[in-house]
């Protein structure tokens, strides 16, 4: 029995079995196992979730054309706002972060106004990753409340409702 093998296959071998049970080893050590399996920290484990730290403070919002509940169409806000592409918007809009929500909904009101010349209402949900969270997600507006709609007038003491209880003698 002649052994046919060379010292260069069994080598390349060594070398495929090796990068076999490295790619596994990554794969269920490192934080891709924790996510994609979603496995509890182990031995291996090192902690990692997503948003949890330097992911938070991003925001994920989506327009309707009537609250929820209701049958209604989901606005592409890239659209109405003049893009072709999402991925043409600039990342100042389309990385939002709570703070950039109230001017991003009166720019969107306004295109979505401009597009229809008339106004009409836009229902977002939107969801914030400000505070580190076990679900990863705060719920800041759940497609009930039209945005582009005008806020109720203010009373005298400058309180939406509200009387001032104090009057001049």
């Amino acid at each position: 029995m002649d052994d046919s093998r060379s010292p260069s296959t069994s080598a390349s071998r060594l070398k495929l079995a090796a990068l076999i049970i490295g790619v596994f080893i990554f794969f269920n050590i490192f934080p891709v196992n924790r996510q994609l399996r979603a496995q509890p920290a182990g031995l291996f484990s090192t902690g990692w979730a997503m948003y949890h730290g330097a992911g938070s403070g991003v925001c994920d919002v989506r327009y309707y054309d009537a609250p929820a509940n209701t049958d209604r169409t989901y606005i592409k806000r890239w659209a109405v706002l003049g893009f072709q592409h999402p991925d043409e918007l600039p990342k100042t809009l389309s990385h939002l972060g709570r703070r950039d929500l109230r001017g991003h909904h009166r720019r969107l009101c306004g295109a979505w106004r401009k597009m229809h010349d008339e106004p009409r209402p836009l229902y977002p949900e939107v969801r914030c990753t400000d505070r580190p969270r076990k679900d990863g997600w705060e719920v800041v507006l759940d497609g009930h409340e039209d945005v582009c709609a005008k806020p109720k007038s203010k009373g005298r003491n400058g309180k939406r409702g509200i009387r001032s209880s104090r009057r001049k003698k």
